[in-house]
């Protein structure tokens, strides 16, 4: 498609803009069986979630594109959320997992919970250093 005086139109980006990112102190309890394991959040964002596995060994269920029930647990609030590993970084800081919301979660929901128990991130500078799982 011919677009303004460089001929041509580019295509759209194969890599999504980064979904905005909230500081918040938050837990996440993911339910796996009969075990509930209570997690610390890393860093959150509107399309998924880091979740520090601390000093537990990574269990034997925890596979990418595996599926995942996850509680945030807020002060005084919890919700529910279902996401899917997307990313295990096992390094010298521990171990991790990213995991990417499901489409049935609301996104606007899910901004309205983080605006109200934290505040909007400016988006990372690049190459900052950081725990962000790789």
């Amino acid at each position: 498609m011919l677009c303004g005086m460089s001929g041509y139109e580019s295509p759209p980006s194969v890599y999504p803009e980064r979904a905005e990112r909230y500081a918040l102190m938050a837990q996440v309890r993911v339910r796996r069986s009969e075990l509930d394991y209570v997690l610390d959040v890393i860093d959150i964002s509107l399309s998924g979630a880091l979740i520090d596995l601390g000093e537990l060994a990574r269990p034997k269920w925890l596979k990418v594109r595996q599926e995942v029930l996850l509680t945030l647990l807020l002060d005084g609030e919890q919700r529910e959320l279902t996401g899917e590993v997307v990313r295990i970084v096992e390094d010298l800081e521990g171990s991790r997992f990213a995991i990417r919301y499901t489409p049935k979660v609301s996104v606007e929901d899910l901004r309205q919970l983080l605006m109200a128990h934290g505040r909007s991130l400016p988006p990372p500078l690049p190459g900052a250093p950081g725990r962000r799982g790789g």
